[in-house]
């Protein structure tokens, strides 16, 4: 019986310890994804490595691809100001 509690209570550290916290930070990194996204699509600044859906098709925001579409790259923080 004993041996049952301490494997159980085992597993429950393990999870406290290690998968809890996981999932913690890959909610937080989703947020932040999103937050992004959101700001690039309310305002047209986009940051750099969005993948967004424009005219031309979807294209991943870099400074080759701001540039090709005429739009404006700001390389001191790396977003570009779509038109």
């Amino acid at each position: 019986m004993k041996e049952k509690l301490i494997i159980k209570l085992g597993l429950i550290f393990f999870s406290l310890i290690i998968i809890i916290p996981i999932i913690a930070i890959l909610m937080w990194y989703n947020n932040i994804s999103n937050s992004d996204l959101d700001f690039c699509l309310d305002t047209g600044i986009c940051k750099k490595g969005i993948k967004i859906n424009t005219e031309y098709g979807k294209i991943k925001i870099n400074k080759f691809n701001c540039i090709k579409h005429n739009w404006h790259w700001d390389s001191k923080n790396e977003t570009c100001k779509l038109n």
